[in-house]
């Protein structure tokens, strides 16, 4: 944990990063926070294994993009929530794809785009 750098948190039974956020450029319901928060902690441990030298099988991190998308999806009761779910999934996948599926790299929004 003290390579966190926090005490994960238990969310709907997951065990999740407390001051994890839908980092998104448009907003995003409410209701994805929780998934949201668990996928921070599922990076957070990719970049402690990182750190620590362990191989990152691209499938851990495709693991939990999915997972994302299933958790936002499953708070959703209309349509709109749902196409949200999964516009915000093709967006972390673009961003898993373009970083090779290895460990996340923290970068601030849009600053790795050629403008």
């Amino acid at each position: 944990m003290a390579q966190l750098g926090y005490r994960p948190t238990s969310g709907a039974g997951l065990p999740e990063n407390p001051t994890g956020s839908c980092s998104s450029p448009v907003a995003l319901p409410d209701s994805f926070e929780p998934a949201c928060r668990v996928h921070d902690f599922g990076y957070d441990l990719l970049r402690v294994a990182h750190r620590n030298g362990e191989f990152i099988s691209q499938e851990i991190r495709r693991d939990l993009d999915s997972q994302l998308e299933r958790q936002m999806s499953r708070t959703c009761q209309s349509e709109g929530c749902r196409f949200m779910a999964s516009a915000a999934h093709v967006a972390v996948g673009l961003n898993s794809a373009r970083q090779g599926y290895g460990a996340p790299v923290e970068e601030k929004w849009l600053d790795w785009l050629p403008w």
